[in-house]
């Protein structure tokens, strides 16, 4: 027995048994409590997250609490240089892609 087979077996038993568990939670506490378990966690998680980048001329972040620097960007079309946010950039980018 390899070690792939032994993991794939612990796998399956750490899954059956967390759907054991939550088909017990729901029949003991009902759906409601279950879902409202699974929506605390969610915001835990998402409150969590810290998006950090670093590109060739510094480094940028999304974080919220953060004051946003401008960077000095090259726009290659109009061979220009430019001052702006890395969120004010990226959204220029999704909003030329969603045009297309």
């Amino acid at each position: 027995m390899c070690y792939s087979d032994i993991i794939q077996e612990i796998y399956a038993l750490v899954d059956q048994s967390y759907k054991d568990y939550q088909r017990k939670l729901k029949e003991l506490y009902g759906k409601e409590a279950h879902e409202k378990i699974m929506d605390a966690l969610n915001v835990k998680k998402a409150e969590e997250r810290y998006i950090y980048g670093s590109y060739m001329f510094g480094e940028c972040s999304t974080y919220i609490d953060e004051p946003i620097p401008k960077t000095l960007f090259y726009e290659p079309y109009s061979d220009r240089f430019f001052e702006s946010t890395i969120v004010d950039v990226m959204q220029a980018e999704y909003r030329n892609i969603c045009q297309n």
